[in-house]
């Protein structure tokens, strides 16, 4: 009866009794005899009291019918609160995925570049004859693109990176999506 009146409690006991009374006092003293109702009427745990006497008919014959209700209220339960996520999670994703594209297209024209410079470098080599000048622009050829093939492969590191940062963000985006709309789920 208590929750279905809204009264959310941690602690609740009744006392109740019936029959014919003269007094009030007469009910109290009939409680303060019995050791359960007594222990309501004298709890220190309890904070507030709720009392009726009514006259009815119980069992074909007049009565009065006495009630107490004893209460320690709950804390009230915080309103659940559904946050969404930020925003600005989702645009720090699109200037990463961007970041990343950006790099993407540097690696591809690096790698056609770099593929182009190897089969010349190929050409080149069988035509040197011995020849000291041909061999010494072989080898700065060379070394341009080993250095070229150097950061080729720091720029994928970086993109390999940046994918798994991204990819890292995204779940947990996906996962506070989850966690925002069980929330709403929830409060219906």
């Amino acid at each position: 009866m208590a929750e279905r009146v809204g009264y959310h409690y941690r602690i609740i006991a009744e006392n109740i009794g019936s029959g014919d009374f003269i007094s009030n006092q007469k009910i109290v003293d009939g409680w303060m005899q019995s050791p359960d109702h007594r222990e309501n009427i004298l709890s220190t745990d309890v904070r507030e009291i709720g009392a009726a006497v009514l006259k009815g008919t119980m069992k074909d014959s007049d009565t009065y019918i006495a009630v107490q209700v004893f209460g320690l209220q709950s804390r009230p339960v915080a309103k659940k609160i559904c946050v969404a996520p930020s925003d600005n999670l989702l645009h720090d994703i699109e200037l990463k995925k961007a970041e990343i594209e950006s790099l993407q297209g540097q690696l591809d024209r690096l790698k056609q570049e770099l593929e182009t410079e190897r089969d010349a470098i190929t050409t080149q080599r069988t035509h040197t004859e011995d020849d000291a000048r041909k061999i010494d622009a072989l080898n700065v050829r060379i070394a341009t693109f080993n250095e070229k093939s150097r950061w080729y492969n720091r720029m994928a590191e970086e993109e390999q990176a940046k994918s798994i940062v991204v990819e890292s963000m995204i779940n947990e985006y996906n996962k506070l999506i989850q966690t925002y709309n069980d929330c709403r789920n929830d409060e219906h």
